[in-house]
């Protein structure tokens, strides 16, 4: 329920309807800006042995599965990271389904998952993970999951 005491001064048209929003806009500090972000670690973390002298300087770092060189090593830094407190996402680069379908089967362990790389490459060999109302999807079939296109 809105409380009109606590509003700053409306628009007249609020004063006749029961909004249950208002937007208001106002100055934010920058220090409180500066307080709000998150700064992720992204060409500064390649492996493992690149976390904890990044955990005093970021709030998190960004995995990129063929950058870290596998999914092995990609889990070591999801573990590594965890225990120096830092959130995670898994970003990827330009590249196929096969390998945005590999990380995705590591995206329930991070708390972003930016793995749209294969949606910019018109003529991917591969099929695997589906992208529906910006939730990932992963194949059922065995192993990863990915076919090849015919």
């Amino acid at each position: 329920m809105l409380v009109r005491d606590h509003l700053p001064v409306l628009h007249p048209a609020a004063e006749v309807a029961e909004p249950e929003l208002v937007r208001v806009q106002r100055e934010v500090p920058e220090e409180a800006i500066l307080r709000m972000q998150r700064d992720v670690a992204d060409e500064d973390v390649r492996t493992v042995k690149d976390i904890p002298a990044l955990a005093e300087a970021y709030d998190g770092i960004n995995i990129k599965i063929m950058k870290a060189g596998g999914l092995q090593e990609a889990l070591r830094m999801i573990h590594v990271a965890r225990a120096h407190g830092l959130k995670i996402m898994l970003g990827c680069m330009v590249e196929s389904s096969l390998g945005i379908t590999a990380a995705a089967h590591l995206s329930p362990l991070v708390d972003w998952a930016d793995l749209d790389g294969h949606l910019l490459i018109k003529n991917d060999p591969y099929r695997g993970v589906r992208v529906e109302q910006g939730r990932l999807i992963l194949p059922e079939a065995p192993g990863l999951g990915v076919v090849a296109n015919h």
